[in-house]
């Protein structure tokens, strides 16, 4: 009997494995352009003398971080600290190896989901569907910004999240809550993940048990979510009590009205899902979660299980508003990386409707054509997302070479050696290079220079010089800016040199 059960042991150890380098294969053949150093303009604060990047960043403020509810994160960074120390990995150097840590816990996050739904999926269509849906999750345009920052912080949240909610299936709700907090803890959006991934989980781990049976389950999910989330609320409410502010952007609010906070973070809803901050193709998306929404209601009402289809109702609903509801308290800016769970939100519809057409074969066929045509296209923007990023990386390089040749070219014709640059830009600057495939105003991939902090030492890192920066005066930005508005590179208009000055105007 030990023995026997000592083989099954193994066998699903050796399953797990394999379906984990399954799920790293895919993810490091979708994400290895980021396998070399991408520069953004957080990363310019760090320019030493000369335009030398530091080899170690410093730890990073600690009341920056805890302020805004990061407090794992901030002990992360410790660990990261160290470990570049000991290890001598530095970010622009040896980006490659925190990017494979990172994707190694994204496909060990995405085998933990896999496995919390396994038991209930039977025939190669529905693992197809299942294997599609948990994949979604782990490969689309907005998840191609985690990469942008190295990713790993971010893929350890994740892999929390997927812990918390596998303890919270397996009724260990004191760790469940925990982990959360952990989750929560790193990135706050994390949080929407695990409640929207539990409430799936127990949606259809529990679909033919009673209604009483179904309301007790959801409560103790709710509570062990809750609980996490108020916890660390609270915690950055006494912090900033204590006299120490809020980190930089976590004092935008919205509107102090009820009303209008709502009517905000609606407008916010339906743009986003239907745009996609121009990232895929509009409107797609909410059509497929429309569609695959009545394929759900039409089984349920077939089968008239009126109290499973007022709590699949809710949760859809859930799913779709979830993402959003930080705005409440913070500001209504969406990046990418904060909407991550968007995605998640589709792959858990695509499972939660799997399961209900389950006795459907037809249907289920359907959905299966529907869901392979839709990982193609997430395929083909996510690599358009990430071809992207380079784009723009080359295009803010190829500006700081041309200006370095101008500074040389002045130098050499008239004996002068610059050594102070005044920054301004002009009247509307651009955000994104309009090269880009997929330019949106709150893409990860902008222009390095559009960030103020980033300017010069961009310039000077690019370079290796040694630039110091002054301010220009109003007189002189109405000399040489005025109503200027330029919408390309153009060296000749807004290179302007005097004596050892360079006045630089950013288009």
């Amino acid at each position: 009997m030990a023995l026997r059960s000592r083989k099954r042991r193994n066998m699903i150890r050796k399953q797990r494995i394999r379906l984990w380098v399954y799920y790293l294969l895919i993810i490091l053949l979708m994400f290895m352009p980021f396998f070399r150093t991408y520069v953004t303009s957080d990363h310019m604060p760090c320019i030493k003398t000369g335009g030398v990047y530091s080899e170690y960043p410093e730890m990073p403020d600690f009341w920056q971080l805890v302020s805004s509810g990061r407090f794992i994160l901030y002990a992360l960074a410790g660990l990261f600290y160290f470990l570049n120390r000991f290890l001598h990995i530095s970010y622009l150097q040896n980006a490659w190896i925190l990017q494979l840590f990172g994707m190694a816990l994204y496909a060990l996050a995405a085998v933990i989901l896999f496995e919390i739904f396994r038991q209930k999926f039977n025939d190669k269509h529905q693992l197809f569907l299942l294997h599609a849906a948990v994949l979604l999750m782990f490969i689309n345009p907005f998840i191609v910004e985690h990469y942008v920052y190295n990713c790993i912080e971010q893929a350890i949240g994740i892999l929390c999240s997927a812990i918390a909610v596998r303890c919270i299936v397996d009724h260990k709700y004191v760790l469940g809550g925990f982990c959360s907090f952990c989750a929560m803890s790193i990135y706050q959006t994390n949080i929407f993940i695990v409640l929207m991934t539990v409430l799936i989980a127990v949606f259809i781990l529990h679909f033919d048990d009673d209604i009483k049976t179904i309301i007790k389950k959801n409560f103790w999910v709710c509570i062990s979510v809750a609980v996490p989330a108020f916890s660390n609320l609270l915690l950055q409410k006494m912090i900033a009590s204590g006299g120490h502010n809020l980190s930089p952007g976590k004092n935008t609010s919205l509107p102090q009205s009820w009303g209008a906070k709502i009517k905000v973070i609606i407008s916010n809803v339906v743009n986003t899902w239907w745009n996609l901050q121009n990232m895929f193709a509009k409107g797609l998306l909410p059509l497929l979660l429309c569609l695959l929404f009545v394929m759900g209601i039409y089984i349920l009402l077939k089968n008239r299980k009126m109290f499973l289809l007022i709590i699949f109702t809710g949760i859809s609903g859930i799913l779709v508003i979830l993402p959003f509801s930080f705005g409440f308290v913070t500001t209504p800016y969406y990046p990418q990386r904060t909407l991550v769970s968007m995605f998640f939100s589709l792959g858990l519809l695509i499972i939660g409707v799997v399961y209900i057409l389950r006795q459907s074969p037809k249907l289920i066929v359907g959905v299966e054509i529907l869901i392979g045509g839709m990982v193609l296209l997430d395929i083909y923007y996510t690599q358009n997302c990430i071809m992207d990023t380079f784009i723009g990386q080359a295009i803010d390089y190829h500006e700081m070479y041309s200006i370095q040749a101008e500074i040389e070219e002045y130098e050499k014709n008239t004996g002068n050696q610059i050594s102070y640059v005044k920054v301004a830009m002009d009247n509307s600057p651009r955000y994104c290079a309009k090269e880009l495939l997929l330019p949106s105003e709150l893409t990860y991939n902008h222009r390095i220079i559009y960030d103020q902090w980033a300017q010069l030492n961009f310039l000077n890192y690019v370079n290796g010089t040694n630039y110091r920066g002054l301010n220009m005066e109003t007189a002189e930005y109405e000399k040489y800016v005025g109503e200027k508005d330029w919408d390309d590179y153009n060296p000749s208009e807004q290179l302007i040199f005097e004596g050892n000055i360079l006045y630089w105007i950013i288009y």
